[in-house]
């Protein structure tokens, strides 16, 4: 455990104090250094990806946002922590509790935008493409020529 300095939301981002955090496969290949080469991490380094929790801060340039509203959202990093800036989130729907709120924030994120009429992509092994499906997901496998933004392709599965 180490302190670290208060975070702050900036230009359209909103932070949070978190209730829940979730814990993700992402999670400890950063951890392991995975990562590195695309996300090069400064120690102390806070993990975590996702986040629940309510806003207390709203950075610059956002609106359809207020401070005391539930959301969940995600992050580079810095899910883990008491307060967490958010460059995405959403409202918490009334039918969930901020547990499972913060447990699904990828799936949650691809159902809305398909509810909004966009097509989401979504990387999964073969064995998961039926439940993306499911959801209205386009699936499409991990493996050689997937590329993370500013990459090479891979040419090995993960």
């Amino acid at each position: 455990m180490e302190e670290t300095p208060e975070p702050h939301a900036g230009p359209g981002q909103v932070r949070i104090r978190a209730e829940v955090a979730s814990v993700n496969p992402v999670d400890w290949k950063f951890r392991a250094g995975y990562m590195a080469e695309y996300v090069p991490l400064e120690f102390p380094a806070i993990p975590g990806n996702d986040a629940a929790g309510t806003v207390d801060e709203i950075g610059e340039g956002v609106s359809g946002v207020s401070i005391g509203d539930p959301v969940f959202g995600t992050t580079m990093l810095g899910g883990t922590a008491e307060k967490v800036v958010l460059a995405a989130w959403a409202p918490i729907p009334d039918a969930l509790t901020v547990e499972q709120a913060a447990g699904g924030v990828g799936q949650m994120a691809a159902q809305i935008a398909v509810a909004q009429g966009l097509t989401v992509i979504g990387t999964a092994r073969d064995s998961n493409h039926d439940f993306l499906r499911s959801s209205g997901v386009v699936p499409t496998s991990y493996g050689s020529g997937l590329t993370l933004p500013g990459s090479a392709p891979t040419s090995s599965t993960a």
